[in-house]
């Protein structure tokens, strides 16, 4: 199944930020970016999906990070691949779950992350929910999130 990340990045829009076109300073519909692949504001490429200050930077996620981490670890959208040690997602977390479970992680690494800036490419971990997860950032850019251990 395709990922549609700009309808994920709406729904999650509505429900945290109260309205079908509602937007907090962390959250960007897809919709909302430029469609030539830069951010709105012309930051990374890519259709900006989330947006979480950190320090004096920020850490962005694109359509094409979101449709990675989907593709390879939530069951609704996996695209077959396997790696070894291949994690996933619990049944039932929504897509907007994911950012959910994005947003917290960095959270719970903000600190860490202040410290050392966005920039250069480090894996962090956070438990959210009982979940221990890796998330994975790149010169600012969220490319990876997976449990740590095997969901049934």
């Amino acid at each position: 199944a395709l990922v549609d990340c700009a309808a994920t990045a709406r729904s999650y829009a509505a429900a945290t930020c109260g309205g079908p076109a509602a937007a907090s300073p962390t959250t960007t519909s897809l919709a909302a970016g430029t469609g030539d692949g830069a951010a709105p504001d012309g930051g990374a490429t890519g259709d900006t999906v989330m947006v979480v200050p950190v320090g004096d930077g920020v850490l962005r996620l694109d359509g094409p990070g979101l449709r990675h981490i989907l593709t390879r670890h939530h069951p609704d959208h996996w695209d077959g691949s396997v790696k070894a040690g291949q994690t996933f997602f619990a049944p039932g977390l929504s897509e907007a779950g994911v950012l959910d479970v994005i947003r917290a992680v960095i959270g719970q690494n903000h600190d860490l992350l202040t410290r050392t800036g966005v920039g250069g490419m480090r894996q962090v971990r956070g438990v959210v929910d009982g979940t221990r997860y890796v998330l994975g950032v790149n010169n600012g850019r969220v490319g990876q999130l997976y449990p740590e251990e095997r969901h049934p």
